[in-house]
C-alpha cells in the first residue's frame, strides 16, 4: 500500500508540476462534491450497469467515506437506487444511513438523467413524479430541489424551466453549451417561470488536474462569485471519488492557490446561491440548440427506438386516461396503479440521454426494442381494461352490431377509422349508421374467405372529447355517396380542397382550390439521400446528394369514393424505398406512408417539401409549447409538428415518429434514417415504416389548431366492436348506464389542451383525478373544464400532485369548473369525486 501511495503522489506531481504552478484564484473557495456520472446504457448494456457498475460505484464510495471523514457525494437517477435496493439490500441500508448522516445526497429526483429535447412534456414531468414517489417511500429525507443534468447533449428547450419549477424544482445543474458568458443565471420560460441554472466548472467527472483548475478559473471569470461547487470523480462507467482524487484535493490545499477548499453539500450551496444579493442575469431562450452543436445527428440516430418511444408515450397516456375513467365505472372501483407505474418506469429509463439520443451500441438498441415489445403488450392490456369497462356500461341493445369509436383527446374530432367486424353468419348487403340513425359512407378494405371477418373504413364524425360515439352495422343497402375525389388522367387527382399532380420524383404540383394558389415551389415529398462525411452517431455532416433509381413509375394503387393512394418505388445502391400519398374525401390533410428496406451505410435520408410561402417564418413544437427559429442549414428538434407560416397562409408537417427537422429556404425537411457506423454498424438496418402528413391552411398556425391536428395523428381514434347488453351491472355502482354518445372530459377552448387524465399517484381507487392542461398559442383566457359528474372539490396542485396555495379564481359548477389560464401556462388540478358516485 505504501508503494501505491507513493506512486499516486508521483502522479499528482506530474499533473500539477513540482512547483505547483496553478493559476491564481486567491479569492475563490471550492466546495468539492464527489460524483459518479453513470450512463445507464451506452457502450455497455443495462444488465452490466445493474450487475456491476452500480454496486462497484456505490460500494467504493461508501469505502471512501470510511477512509475520508466528511467526504460528500451526489448521485442522481432513482432507477439505480431501486436496482441496488432489490439486488443489494445491505448496501442500500448503508446508503440510507449516509443520507441521514448528511454526506450522501440524492439529486435530480428523476428516474434517470434523460435526453431533454425529445421526450414529450408528460414524460419530463413523470421522470420527477415517479422519481420523487420512489424517494419518498424508500429514501426518507432525501428529496431534492435540484435538477441534475450534466451530460444531456441534444439541447435544452426553453419550456423546461416552466416544467421543472412546476414540479417543485428550484435549481438546474448542467455542463454543456452554456449561454455565452453566463454560468449562473435565471433560466426563464415564456410564461415567466424561472429556475436558477448553474453551469459546472469544468466537467461532471473532473480529475484534479491543470484542466480542472483552468475550467474553474474560466467559470470564475464569468461569474465573479467567490465560491464554486466542483464535481469530481470517475464517471460514465461509474466510479465516483477515489483515493487519487483525495490526494489531489490535499495537494491543492497545500499549494494555497484557492482561498479555501472543503467538501460541499449541494443543497446548502444552492440555497446560499439563491440568497446572495447578486442580481444573476436572465436567459429566456433555449440552451444548446440555436447555435450549431455537435449532436444534431442524434435527432435521427437509431430512429426505430425513437419512433417506438414516441408511439409508446402516446399509447401509455391514452391507456392511463381510459383506465382512469374505466376504473370509476367498475362495480367496485379499483385502479391498476402498479401496472401503470411499472410501465412508466420502463419507458422513462429508456429515455436516458445516450439511449433515446441513439448514441449507444447495437446490443443496447436490441435490449430497448425488446423492452418496448413487452411494454406495448402491457399498455394494450391496460387500454383494453379501460375501454372494456367503459363499453360494458353503454346500453348497446338495438339493431345490428354495435361499434364504438373512442376519442382520447380533449376536443371533438372527426377522422377516418378502420374497424374489424366479426359476423356470426355470412352477411349480405350491410350499411353503417351513426347515433342519429343516419347511414354513413364506408368501404370494405379486407375480408376473410368465409366472409365472417370484414374490415371496413368509414368517416367517424363528431366524436366527443375524451369520450365515444356508437355506430351500428346493420342489414340493408348502403346509401350512395357523392365523393369529391377524382382521378384525372395518369398523373393527377383531386378532392374538395386540392388538385395534386405527380411525377417520378414526387408531387409536382399541390394546387389549393380554395385560395387558387400553388403551394409548392418544387418537388414535394421528395426523398433526399446524402452521403455522410463522418460516421458519428452524434454529428451530422452531409456530403453529396445521391440519385435514386426508379423501380416502378408512380401509379394509383387504390381508388374509391373515400380514398386515393398513389405509390412510388425507388432504390439506391443498397436500399429500397416505397412512398405512398393518400388523398381522402372531404379532408384537408394529406397523408403519406414510407417504407424503407434500409441497408445503406454512411448515408442520411430525408423527405422534403419546398413550399411557396412568402416571408416564411419557421416554428417548431417543443414540450408544452412552440418556438420560432430562424431558417437555415441546421437540424433542430421538434415534437409533433413543424410549420412554415407566411403572412396569410402556411404549411405544417405533422409527424408521429421523428424528431429531426430543418426549415431552410422555405423548404421543410424531415430526417428519416441514417447509418453512422461508430456505435452500431447495423443501425436501423432492415424494414422501417412510418407515416406523416402535411396540413396546408389559410391564416396562421395558431388559428388553425396545428398542435391539435398533430396530436390527432399521434393519438388516432380507437374502434371497438361491442356485444349487445344493457349498461347496468351488479356492484356498488350498478345504476350507471351510458348513452350512445358521451363526453367524459373536455374544455371550451380551442387553444388549451388536456395533456393528462390520471388517478392521483399512489391511489388504488379513482376518486381523485389529476387533470393537467396547457395553453398553446400565447393567449390568456377563461377556461371551463367539463367533468363527467359534479366534483366534491377542485384543487390546484403542482405537477407532482402536491397542493399549492388556494386558488380563489377556481369556480365549481354543476359538472364543470372554471379558471383563468395565462398565456403559455401549464396547470394541474386534482378533482375529487364522492366514492361510488354515479355518472349523470
Amino acid at each position: 500500500m505504501l508503494i501505491n501511495r507513493r506512486f499516486l503522489t508521483f502522479l499528482i506531481i506530474l499533473l500539477f508540476g513540482a512547483t505547483g504552478s496553478i493559476a491564481q484564484t486567491d479569492s475563490l473557495s471550492l466546495k468539492m462534491i464527489g460524483h459518479a456520472h453513470i450512463d445507464l446504457a451506452y457502450r455497455w448494456r443495462w444488465n452490466e450497469t445493474k450487475d456491476h457498475v452500480a454496486y462497484d460505484t456505490f460500494k467504493g464510495v461508501l469505502n471512501m467515506m470510511q477512509k475520508e471523514p466528511g467526504l460528500t457525494f451526489a448521485q442522481s437517477q432513482l432507477a439505480l437506487y431501486e436496482i441496488v435496493q432489490k439486488k443489494y439490500p445491505g448496501l442500500f441500508k448503508q446508503i440510507k444511513q449516509q443520507i441521514v448522516n448528511g454526506t450522501w445526497f440524492v439529486v435530480g429526483d428523476q428516474w434517470c438523467e434523460p435526453d431533454e429535447s425529445m421526450p414529450n412534456g408528460e414524460s419530463v414531468i413523470r421522470q420527477i413524479l415517479i422519481g420523487k414517489d420512489y424517494a419518498k417511500k424508500n429514501l426518507p429525507g432525501s428529496l431534492s430541489t435540484i435538477i441534475w443534468s450534466p451530460d444531456a447533449f441534444t439541447g435544452k428547450p426553453g419550456s423546461l424551466p416552466q416544467i421543472y419549477s412546476g414540479c417543485g424544482m428550484k435549481y438546474y445543474v448542467f455542463m454543456r453549451n452554456p449561454p455565452k458568458g453566463k454560468r449562473i443565471f435565471w433560466w426563464e420560460s415564456p410564461d415567466g417561470s424561472r429556475i436558477l441554472a448553474y453551469n459546472t466548472p469544468g466537467r461532471y467527472n473532473n480529475r484534479i488536474t491543470h484542466d480542472m483548475v483552468d475550467g474553474i478559473n474560466d467559470w470564475y471569470e464569468d461569474t465573479k462569485y467567490g465560491e464554486a461547487l466542483v464535481l469530481y470523480g470517475e464517471g460514465d462507467h461509474g466510479g465516483g471519488p477515489r483515493e487519487p482524487d483525495i490526494i489531489g484535493i490535499n495537494k491543492l490545499k497545500e499549494q494555497k492557490k484557492f482561498k479555501k477548499i472543503s467538501f460541499g453539500k449541494p443543497d446548502e450551496y444552492f440555497e446560499q446561491l439563491s440568497r446572495v444579493s447578486t442580481e444573476w442575469p436572465v436567459w429566456n431562450d433555449e440552451i444548446g440548440i440555436r447555435k450549431a452543436n455537435n449532436s444534431t445527428g442524434s435527432f435521427t440516430s437509431h430512429s426505430q427506438m425513437k419512433q417506438a418511444n414516441k408511439e409508446l408515450e402516446n399509447e401509455l397516456l391514452v391507456a392511463e386516461r381510459f383506465a382512469s375513467i374505466g376504473s370509476q365505472l367498475q362495480g367496485k372501483p379499483f385502479f391498476p396503479r402498479l401496472d401503470l407505474r411499472e410501465a412508466w418506469k420502463v419507458l422513462l429509463r429508456n429515455q436516458f440521454h445516450d439511449i433515446l439520443a441513439g448514441t449507444c451500441i447495437g446490443p443496447v438498441a436490441d435490449d430497448v426494442m425488446h423492452d418496448y415489445s413487452k411494454l406495448r403488450v402491457s399498455i394494450h392490456n391496460l387500454l383494453d381494461f379501460g375501454l372494456e369497462t367503459i363499453g360494458n356500461r353503454i346500453d348497446t341493445r338495438g339493431e345490428g352490431i354495435p361499434v364504438v369509436v373512442y376519442n382520447s383527446l380533449s376536443w371533438e374530432r372527426s377522422d377516418y377509422v378502420e374497424a374489424n367486424i366479426n359476423f356470426i353468419s355470412k352477411p349480405g348487403n350491410f350499411a353503417i349508421k351513426d347515433d342519429q340513425n343516419k347511414k354513413i359512407p364506408f368501404e370494405i378494405i379486407d375480408q376473410s374467405k368465409d366472409m365472417l371477418k370484414i374490415k371496413v373504413r368509414f368517416w367517424a364524425a363528431n366524436i366527443p372529447s375524451v369520450g365515444y360515439k356508437m355506430f351500428r352495422i346493420v342489414n340493408g343497402e348502403p346509401d350512395q355517396f357523392i365523393s369529391d375525389l377524382k382521378i384525372i388522367g395518369d398523373d393527377m387527382a383531386e378532392n374538395k380542397y386540392y388538385q395534386i399532380r405527380w411525377d417520378s420524383e414526387g408531387i409536382a404540383s399541390l394546387y389549393d382550390k380554395i385560395s387558387g394558389k400553388e403551394l409548392l415551389s418544387g418537388c414535394g415529398n421528395q426523398l433526399l439521400l446524402c452521403d455522410e462525411l463522418t460516421s458519428s452517431s452524434w454529428r451530422m455532416k452531409l456530403g453529396n446528394q445521391l440519385s435514386l433509381q426508379s423501380i416502378e413509375k408512380p401509379k394509383v394503387i387504390h381508388s374509391s369514393a373515400l380514398k386515393i393512394i398513389v405509390r412510388w418505388k425507388d432504390r439506391s445502391e443498397e436500399s429500397e424505398f416505397t412512398r405512398e400519398m393518400i388523398l381522402t374525401a372531404g379532408s384537408s390533410r394529406i397523408d403519406f406512408r414510407l417504407k424503407v428496406d434500409w441497408h445503406d451505410k454512411d448515408k442520411y435520408l430525408k423527405v422534403a417539401f419546398p413550399c411557396k410561402i412568402n416571408q416564411g417564418t419557421a416554428f417548431y413544437e417543443q414540450q408544452f409549447g412552440a418556438i420560432e427559429r430562424d431558417q437555415g442549414e441546421q437540424e433542430y428538434p421538434a415534437q409533433n409538428w413543424v410549420d412554415l407560416s407566411g403572412p396569410d397562409a402556411g404549411i405544417a408537417l405533422l409527424n408521429p415518429s421523428r424528431y429531426g427537422f430543418m426549415i431552410n429556404d422555405n423548404t421543410i425537411s424531415m430526417s428519416i434514417l441514417r447509418s453512422a457506423r461508430d456505435m452500431n454498424p447495423r443501425m436501423d438496418e432492415g424494414l422501417n415504416s412510418l407515416t406523416y402528413s402535411i396540413y396546408p391552411y389559410s391564416g396562421d398556425w395558431k388559428e388553425n389548431g396545428i398542435p391539435q391536428k398533430a396530436l390527432e395523428i399521434n393519438q388516432p381514434l380507437i374502434v371497438k366492436q361491442e356485444s349487445k347488453h344493457k349498461g347496468e351491472t351488479s356492484g356498488w355502482t350498478s345504476a350507471i348506464t351510458l348513452p350512445a354518445k358521451y363526453s367524459f372530459y373536455g374544455t371550451n377552448s380551442d387553444h388549451v389542451i388536456i395533456s393528462a387524465i390520471k388517478v392521483q399517484e399512489g391511489n388504488w381507487e379513482p376518486q381523485k383525478i389529476i387533470l393537467r392542461m396547457y395553453e398553446t398559442v400565447g393567449q390568456g383566457d377563461t377556461i371551463t373544464v367539463k367533468l363527467p359528474v359534479k366534483p366534491t372539490t377542485v384543487e390546484e396542485t403542482n405537477h407532482i400532485e402536491e397542493p399549492i396555495r388556494s386558488q380563489s379564481e377556481i369556480k365549481m359548477n354543476a359538472n364543470s369548473f372554471s379558471f383563468y389560464m395565462k398565456p403559455h401556462q401549464i396547470r394541474t388540478f386534482r378533482v375529487s369525486y364522492r366514492r361510488g358516485q354515479l355518472y349523470e
